[in-house]
């Protein structure tokens, strides 16, 4: 507890933003903390945090960049550790590290499927998918894995990807999706969202 420091946050002050480099965890010591994704330009609420949460622990934990954002949805204070201090805490328990890192992939995943469950239509839902998997060790991946993520069933996702593989934008072998034209996509992507006048 020595390795807290408080800090008090105004009512819509944003606290830390998705895609930042995280270095404190905070807990909730008066107030509330909306955590929140921007998908597609909507900003998506994942949570309302109260006083005796714990938030912003899977950045500082694996070195990855924040995957939401955080504001203060009130007046708020925050007792705050740095990553160089969590980290030597944990490291005393070598099973105690394991676990966490594990749950924290976990967590990570259950992100990336909020987020994608949450876009519609559920064409631009797939055609979003496709783009950040291949940009991710998710890539090359198969219509299993796309089902997981989207949430649309696997009978479908053959459906559009066979109308993709003929649009030469989506290239497949033994039944896994390996390559995408990112530029053919997005434009698929952007006259689909004209059209459906979501643009």
């Amino acid at each position: 507890m020595d390795k807290l420091y408080e800090r008090t946050f105004l009512e819509g002050e944003i606290i830390f933003k998705e895609g930042e480099t995280g270095e404190e965890i905070y807990l909730i010591d008066k107030g509330e903390v909306k955590i929140f994704k921007d998908i597609e330009g909507i900003e998506k609420t994942l949570a309302i945090l109260k006083e005796g949460e714990v938030f912003g622990e899977m950045s500082v934990l694996d070195g990855k960049p924040r995957s939401a954002s955080a504001r203060a949805t009130k007046d708020t204070i925050l007792r705050i550790m740095n990553r160089e201090a969590l980290i030597e805490y944990i490291r005393q328990n070598p099973f105690m590290e394991y676990l966490i890192n594990t749950l924290i992939e976990r967590l990570r995943m259950a992100d990336e499927q909020i987020k994608f469950l949450s876009i519609k239509p559920e064409e631009v839902r797939l055609l979003s998918f496709l783009k950040w998997a291949s940009s991710t060790s998710h890539f090359p991946c198969d219509t299993t894995k796309i089902s997981l993520f989207t949430g649309l069933s696997e009978k479908r996702i053959k459906e559009l990807l066979a109308k993709y593989k003929s649009s030469s934008f989506v290239k497949e072998k033994n039944g896994l999706i390996e390559e995408i034209d990112e530029k053919k996509l997005e434009d698929y992507k952007n006259s689909l969202l004209k059209e459906k006048n979501i643009l």
